[in-house]
C-alpha cells in the first residue's frame, strides 16, 4: 500500500479500535469489581444470618432455663427474629438471580416466629414442659431448615460468581485477540510493497562470470546475474531513437573522448555514447595486469544493485565479451522477441586489445546490432587510445565506476 491517505486511514481505524477495546476492558474491570463487592456483602449477610440463627436457638433454650427472666429473653428473641428477616431480605435478590430463592427459608422463619410466640405463652402459664417440647423439637427443626437454605444459597452464589468470572475472562481474551489481529492486519497493510520490475530474458549475450566468493553468474539478466536480480535501467529514449546515428553528435562525442583528461570526464561522455547507440547499458572492460581476465572499469545504464554483483570475465570464458577479446574483432548477436541484441568491440592497441566495449541493446526487436557495432567501433577506437595512455589510469576509471 503506497497511498498516504489510505495508510493514514488504516492507522486511524486501528487506533480507534484499540481505544474502544481499552475502554471496554476498563469498564468490564470496573463492573467486575462492583460485582465482587456485592458478592462479598451478600456472603457476609448470609454468614451473619447463620450466626444470628444460632444465637436465637440459645435464646429459646433460655426460656425454660431455671432462674431466667422471661421479659428479657422474649425481647431478645424478637430482636433476633427481626434481624434474621432483614438479612434474608438482603440475600434473597442475589440468590434468586442465582436460581436459588429463599422462599422456604422465609416460610420456616415465619413458623419459627409463631413457635416462639407459643413458647412464650406456655412459659408464662407455667407450662414449661410443653414449651420445652416446642423449643427442642419444632423450633430446632425450623432453625436447621433456615440454616440449610442459607448454605444452599451461598453455594449457588459461589457457582454463579465462578461462571461470571470465567465468562469475563473469556471475553477479555477475545477482546485482546481481536485487538492483536487488528494490529497484525494493519501492519500488513501499512508495510510498503516493493514495485515489481520487469525481468529480463533467460539468455543474454553479455553473460559474465561471478566474482570470487559470490554465486556463479547465470544467463539471466543484463550482465549475467541471477534471475531475481533487478534488471538494468532501460532508457526511456531508446525506443524513439532515429534509424541512424547523428554524425554531428558522433563527431562531437569523439572530440570529447579525444580531449578527456580524467576518469571523471568519461562519465558524461559514456552516457552520451549510450544514448547515441540507443543502448540499454554500456560497459567498458579492461584487461588485468596478467592478461588472464577482464575487469569492469566504466558502466552506464545499469542499476547499482547489478553493479554490486559484477565479477570478472576469464579470457577463455564462453561469452560474447571474452570472444571479442580473444579474437580482437567485434562480435554481435541479433535481437529476437525473447533476447536482446548485444555488441562487443575490442579496444584495439598496437600490443593487443586493452579491453572490450560491451553494448546491450533494448530487448525485443528494437535494437540494431549492425548499426550499434559500427558506432561502437568508432567509440572503441577513441577509448582504446585514451585508456592505453598514462591518463586516466585504470584505477581512476574503476573509481569512477564506483561513483556511477
Amino acid at each position: 500500500m503506497r497511498r498516504r491517505s489510505v495508510r493514514t486511514l488504516v492507522l486511524l481505524v486501528t487506533m480507534a479500535v484499540t481505544g474502544a477495546a481499552v475502554w471496554r476492558a476498563t469498564t468490564t474491570e470496573q463492573d467486575r469489581g462492583r460485582a465482587r463487592l456485592a458478592e462479598q456483602q451478600v456472603d457476609g449477610a448470609a454468614a451473619d444470618a447463620v450466626y444470628t440463627l444460632a444465637e436465637l436457638k440459645a435464646t429459646l433454650h433460655a426460656y425454660v432455663a431455671p432462674g431466667q427472666g422471661l421479659p428479657f429473653w422474649s425481647a431478645r428473641a424478637k430482636e433476633q427474629l427481626a434481624q434474621i428477616a432483614t438479612l434474608l431480605d438482603t440475600i434473597d435478590p442475589a440468590s434468586s438471580a442465582a436460581r436459588y430463592p429463599l422462599t422456604e427459608a422465609r416460610a420456616a422463619l415465619d413458623r419459627l416466629a409463631a413457635a416462639e410466640t407459643r413458647v412464650r405463652g406456655h412459659v408464662g402459664n407455667g407450662q414449661v414442659l410443653v414449651a420445652g417440647d416446642i423449643i427442642f423439637e419444632e423450633s430446632r427443626t425450623l432453625a436447621d431448615t433456615i440454616a440449610t437454605e442459607i448454605a444452599g444459597a451461598r453455594q449457588a452464589l459461589a457457582r454463579a460468581a465462578s461462571a461470571r468470572e470465567a465468562g469475563t475472562a473469556n471475553a477479555q481474551s477475545l477482546l485482546a485477540g481481536g485487538v492483536l489481529a487488528t494490529w497484525v492486519v494493519a501492519l500488513m497493510l501499512l508495510l510498503p510493497v516493493p514495485r515489481e520490475r520487469p525481468r529480463t530474458d533467460d539468455a543474454t549475450t553479455l553473460s559474465l562470470q561471478a566474482a570470487p566468493g559470490r554465486e556463479p553468474a547465470t544467463q539471466a539478466g543484463p550482465v549475467g546475474l541471477g534471475p531475481d536480480d533487478p534488471p538494468a535501467a532501460a532508457p526511456a529514449v531508446a525506443a524513439s531513437l532515429p534509424p541512424a546515428p547523428d554524425l554531428a553528435d558522433l563527431a562531437e562525442l569523439c572530440r570529447g573522448l579525444s580531449t578527456a583528461a580524467s576518469a571523471t570526464d568519461l562519465d558524461p561522455l559514456l552516457e552520451r555514447a549510450r544514448l547515441l547507440l540507443g543502448a540499454r547499458g554500456v560497459m567498458v572492460w579492461l584487461v588485468s595486469a596478467d592478461g588472464t581476465r577482464l575487469e569492469p572499469a566504466l558502466t552506464r545504464g545499469y542499476d547499482p544493485q547489478v553493479l554490486g554483483r559484477i565479477g570478472t570475465i576469464g579470457r577463455d570464458d564462453d561469452n560474447l565479451t571474452a570472444e571479442a577479446f580473444r579474437s580482437n574483432a567485434a562480435t554481435r548477436s541479433a535481437a529476437t522477441a525473447a533476447h536482446a541484441a548485444a555488441v562487443a568491440v575490442p579496444l584495439a592497441t598496437p600490443t593487443g586489445p586493452a579491453g572490450v566495449l560491451a553494448v546491450e541493446m533494448p530487448p525485443g526487436e528494437g535494437g540494431d546490432p549492425t548499426r550499434a557495432a559500427a558506432v561502437a567501433g568508432v567509440l572503441a577506437a577513441q577509448l582504446a587510445n585514451l585508456l592505453a595512455s598514462p591518463a586516466p589510469p585504470a584505477e581512476s576509471a574503476r573509481a569512477s565506476t564506483a561513483q556511477a
